[in-house]
């Protein structure tokens, strides 16, 4: 052991030496000769450094003499820093979100409702009780923190020592194009970047030995509690820890059974969260969307859906960005076949005739059961939700492909700064993004507030002057030109930018409340008085951005966007 203190106190060039020329301190601790570990004390070493018993393949995460956990730290805050590009100008937007308009009113929960009780218990204990009220960024500011927490636990689990290499390879998970929509609620961001946590905590921080097991099990269950969506990147990374199984070399049997237990994890947790949800529940689009297929109509259900999801990420994920992450992906998956192919033809001499079999069978199906596992358990409801929101598995497959090509890159002994300089690229596509969506939202809500404002004083004018004792919408209030430019060029922000004074929903009338307008507001299907044609009806009051007539006591708001094919002018714009 003295001889062990001797090498911790050397620098990471007399490390080299002693182990030998270009081994570097993985080496030391953890030598795979013929696929053989090194001797117990060896092995003891890397596992106590690591502070992860169940991987003593793993190398440490720390170097010379820097601790395990002033290594973590380091790579806490330098994720912190990373992801403070994509969140904070989500915070500097301060923009209401959707349910946020709602929630800032009246501060009620209904998370419950939609199958997700540990919501409403994580957001009434964050605001000291009910009714809940605006706190923001404490919410989007702890969904940093927390996300930065899943950089040092990917970190921890698959040997990324280092500052950025961690974080780098995490990214996607925080800045996925479409998870940007969760970040943006100021009420529900924290809960849903819970799940994740819970999710990715359940795939690499707890072993599946034992009683852990089932504390897998748990974690998911409360995964499932908090956001049902995120359980798609537990999948996704429980095929990830045994393709990087297959890199390190790990038995076959060992690796067979570490797989299984992933998948009675996910079985167990999704059997019993069904009954969590059987009695939570209520409401019709909660309801709607909760609907499983039968097992006669699973298949082609799985196909169709299947086809849906990827049909809207490559409607979505355009120009040079987009093309990056696709890119990424299909190298990842190829990196998986790789690693997996060099793993069989290493083990296959030691291998028994059955486990050749399983281990040919994982080996071609894991890259297949990569591309569908970004979506899971949604692929089998008859109604599944269309939307960037339920999308967090395809950051997790896009993070997953990262690992892969970089697990290769180990492999073929490329420098560490090549390895950062392949999970800088796509990197840098996320966070411009990400800054071009902080700085959309910028964009419309002040074109709302502005329209909102002037809506609401013609509102209360002919409340006053009219008799007015409604109102309805037709068409939408559009978006400004900087943000329909923005569009042309990332044409995702055409989703994750909702447009909140449009026709027919709900929002526009809650956000209306929010520049003091009380009037009720109808939406269809209207009834018999106003089934008129809105179009050539003459207008009260005429505005750049829509215009106002009237039925009986019904002010109809009809904006420049909208079906009408032509406008009948009765003033003069203001």
């Amino acid at each position: 052991m003295e001889s062990l203190r001797i090498h911790y106190n050397r620098s990471r060039s007399e490390h080299r030496a002693a182990v030998r020329p270009g081994a570097g301190w993985a080496a030391f601790c953890v030598r795979r000769v013929h696929d053989r570990p090194l001797n117990w004390t060896g092995a003891r070493v890397a596992r106590i450094a690591f502070r992860q018993p169940n991987l003593d393949t793993a190398t440490p995460m720390f170097t010379d003499s820097t601790t395990p956990r002033a290594a973590a730290t380091r790579l806490f805050m330098a994720a912190i820093a990373l992801y403070s590009l994509i969140v904070w100008p989500i915070i500097r937007a301060d923009r209401f979100y959707i349910d946020d308009l709602g929630r800032s009113l009246s501060g009620y929960l209904g998370w419950a409702r939609d199958g997700r009780p540990l919501a409403n218990v994580l957001m009434e204990s964050l605001s000291l009780g009910y009714p809940l009220t605006d706190i923001a960024p404490i919410p989007q500011v702890l969904c940093l923190l927390l996300l930065a927490y899943v950089a040092v636990m990917i970190g921890r689990r698959f040997s990324l020592d280092g500052l950025w290499r961690a974080p780098l390879v995490a990214l996607p998970i925080a800045a996925n194009p479409f998870y940007l929509e969760n970040l943006s609620y100021k009420f529900d961001s924290v809960t849903m970047t819970a799940a994740v946590v819970f999710a990715v905590a359940a795939a690499v921080a707890i072993p599946t030995r034992g009683w852990r097991l089932a504390l897998g099990a748990l974690a998911l269950i409360a995964s499932l509690c908090l956001y049902q969506a995120a359980i798609d990147i537990f999948l996704i990374f429980a095929l990830v820890e045994a393709i990087w199984g297959m890199k390190t070399f790990e038995l076959p049997g060992r690796l067979l059974k570490r797989l299984l237990g992933r998948g009675v994890q996910a079985v167990a947790a999704l059997a019993i969260y069904q009954k969590i949800a059987a009695m939570t529940v209520q409401g019709d689009y909660a309801s709607s969307h909760a609907g499983m297929v039968s097992l006669a109509d699973a298949p082609a259900a799985i196909l169709l859906n299947l086809q849906h999801y990827w049909e809207f990420v490559l409607g979505t994920i355009t120009s040079i960005w987009g093309t990056l992450l696709l890119i990424t992906i299909a190298l990842g998956l190829l990196a998986s076949v790789a690693i997996a192919v060099r793993y069989l033809r290493a083990q296959w001499s030691s291998m028994s005739a059955g486990t050749r079999v399983a281990c040919v069978v994982a080996a071609v199906l894991l890259p297949l059961a990569l591309v569908v596992a970004p979506w899971g358990p949604l692929l089998l409801l008859k109604a599944p939700v269309f939307a960037p929101r339920v999308m967090l598995g395809f950051g997790a497959l896009v993070s997953a492909s990262l690992l892969l090509l970089l697990g290769l890159l180990m492999l073929v002994n490329a420098s560490r700064r090549w390895q950062i300089a392949m999970l800088a690229i796509p990197a840098y596509g996320l966070i411009l993004l990400a800054v071009a969506y902080g700085n959309s939202l910028t964009l419309q809500k002040d074109y709302e507030a502005r329209v909102a404002e002037s809506l609401s004083d013609d509102l209360a004018e002919m409340e006053a002057a009219r008799g007015i004792t409604q109102y309805t919408l037709r068409g939408n209030v559009g978006r400004p030109p900087v943000l329909e430019h923005n569009i042309r060029k990332f044409a995702l922000l055409r989703a994750l930018v909702p447009i909140h004074l449009t026709e027919a929903w709900g929002w526009a009338g809650v956000l209306l409340k929010h520049y003091g307008v009380d009037l009720p507001y109808v939406v269809p299907p209207y009834e018999a008085a106003l089934t008129v044609d809105f179009c050539a009806l003459p207008r009260t009051i005429v505005r750049r951005n829509y215009q106002i007539a009237q039925v009986g006591t019904t002010a109809v708001v009809i904006f420049r966007r909208s079906d009408c094919s032509r406008l009948v002018k009765a003033a003069s714009p203001r």
